[in-house]
């Protein structure tokens, strides 16, 4: 109980520099709740180049629909297969037409979105673009360009299907939560494609 929601484990880990001590302190806590047999804590990597599973990777992630459903467990897994980039104002991220075959999560600072002039959407931390390219990449159809110093968080699409064949059951959770979103591109009734805003 001291340890749910499970984000707790992952405040624990990340509030210090000292990892074995915080493990031996998760395992401590779980004998205090009664725990006796097989008590065992993992860690991952906390370098800072990529791969922590910190509080604001878990808030952004988990505010994608493809991850919205997924355990910590399983949200470790795909935050240490995506790529951290960082962007400075006015650097483009994605440019109209260019090929695109990955998601796009920000994780700090605001991007915006323009498919034609005058048309703008902002995306700002847990806002993801892309993510129908997993399974095929397209042309980008518009630029998406930081507003200021930004973090973004990318999981190209060979690292998806490299992730879906790892992990099994991680993947078939991905690409189910995937295909639901895929069917709100289509119209029911005439079983064809629909604009999306």
């Amino acid at each position: 109980p001291a340890m749910h929601p499970p984000e707790h484990v992952v405040d624990l880990l990340d509030s210090t520099p000292d990892l074995a001590g915080a493990l031996g302190e998760l395992v401590e806590r779980a004998k205090a709740n009664g725990s006796h047999d097989n008590i065992t804590a993992i860690a991952w990597r906390r370098d800072g180049t990529g791969g922590a599973l910190t509080r604001p990777v878990v808030e952004a992630l988990r505010s994608v629909p493809l991850f919205a459903h997924l355990s910590l467990a399983d949200l470790a897994h795909v935050a240490a297969e995506m790529t951290p980039r960082w962007y400075d104002a006015g650097q483009t991220v994605l440019q109209q037409g260019e090929r695109n075959a990955a998601l796009h999560v920000v994780l700090d600072g605001r991007l915006w979105w323009e498919v034609s002039p005058g048309h703008v959407a902002y995306l700002e931390r847990g806002s993801g673009i892309g993510t129908t390219t997993l399974v095929a990449a397209r042309k980008s159809p518009g630029t998406l360009t930081a507003e200021g110093k930004c973090r973004v968080l990318v999981l190209g699409s060979e690292t998806f299907r490299g992730l879906c064949k790892l992990r099994p059951r991680l993947g078939v959770q991905l690409l189910t939560a995937l295909s639901e979103e895929l069917s709100d591109w289509v119209d029911p009734e005439t079983d064809r494609g629909v604009a999306r805003p």
